[in-house]
């Protein structure tokens, strides 16, 4: 990470004051003006400050020791937004030095995670799959068992597994330990399957985009949707994981990658915390969950 937004972070609170953290798209926008160069660092900032991490830093470091309260901070980040450990590190140690918590960098406790290699060719696309069964009936308006451990969702025309990559269907259920990968691992994973026979005589599996992983989001309050498309929180009192369960069981409240790149930043990419529903980026080096999908585009 480079040094040169935190210390313009810094400056910005010297000459706007504390009052900068109640406005994280004024301080997007003042560090992109001066350090625009450098945007992984400033949406690591802009996140943590979304986090609550400056908030926190202000009012509890004077009440809970240090140490304490960075390790939670960190632990915070690397949870709630996927963010690799020399990130969350960086982004407190920024936010503390910036608001004078401390006046001299943290000690890293955890090494950086090695980066992740580069993506593989895309898949070929293929045409949607048809509507199987049309006699079966429907689960919550809108999924269509297939009777060999995937649904078709009729409302978009994709095919689901309704297991998780690690698992398997068994008697009715999800069975196994859902395994973690990187994004580069979940991409070669899908191609494997595909090219070691498929799945249901289907060889067109892929990890899906965010805007199929999106479809998947149920918010069982509610708020903002019961079908919550957009790409915010679950709120109120909802059940967790935030995926329709009756039909995705045994599913983990953890991140899923998606195939999509986040643009703004070198090798981070979208994906879903289905603890909360919402949609975020991360470095692809991180280990998440994969459910793959077939009858989307994939471009």
């Amino acid at each position: 990470m480079h040094d040169a937004p935190c210390q313009k972070l810094r400056e910005l609170i010297v000459e706007y004051g504390r009052s900068l953290c109640d406005d994280p798209r004024r301080c997007e926008a003042l560090l992109k003006d001066y350090c625009g160069q450098h945007k992984r660092e400033i949406f690591v900032l802009v996140s943590a400050l979304k986090n609550r991490v400056a908030e926190d830093l202000i009012k509890t470091s004077a009440s809970v020791p240090q140490p304490i309260l960075f390790a939670r901070l960190h632990k915070r980040l690397e949870e709630e937004l996927a963010m690799t450990t020399d990130a969350a590190h960086w982004a407190v140690e920024s936010w503390a030095l910036a608001l004078g918590v401390i006046t001299q960098p943290l000690p890293m406790v955890k090494p950086a995670p090695a980066s992740a290699p580069s993506p593989p060719p895309q898949a070929p696309k293929v045409a949607p799959t048809p509507l199987p069964h049309p006699e079966a009936p429907l689960i919550a308006g809108r999924y269509r068992d297939n009777g060999d451990g995937t649904v078709t969702d009729v409302q978009t025309g994709l095919q689901w597994m309704r297991f998780s990559l690690g698992q398997e269907w068994k008697n009715g259920t999800c069975v196994g330990d859902v395994k973690k990968y990187t994004w580069q691992e979940g991409l070669d994973t899908a191609k494997a399957l595909n090219e070691q026979g498929g799945y249901v005589s289907y060889y067109d599996w892929q990890v899906p985009t965010k805007e199929e992983l999106l479809t998947l989001v149920c918010c069982t309050s509610g708020q903002p949707k019961l079908w919550n498309d957009t790409e915010k929180p679950c709120q109120g009192d909802y059940e967790r994981p935030t995926i329709y369960r009756p039909v995705f069981s045994n599913t983990p409240s953890w991140w899923y990658w998606s195939s999509s790149m986040y643009i703004e930043i070198p090798n981070f990419v979208w994906f879903i915390h289905f603890s909360h529903g919402v949609l975020r980026a991360a470095d692809k080096a991180n280990g998440n969950h994969i459910r793959l999908v077939r009858g989307g585009s994939h471009s």
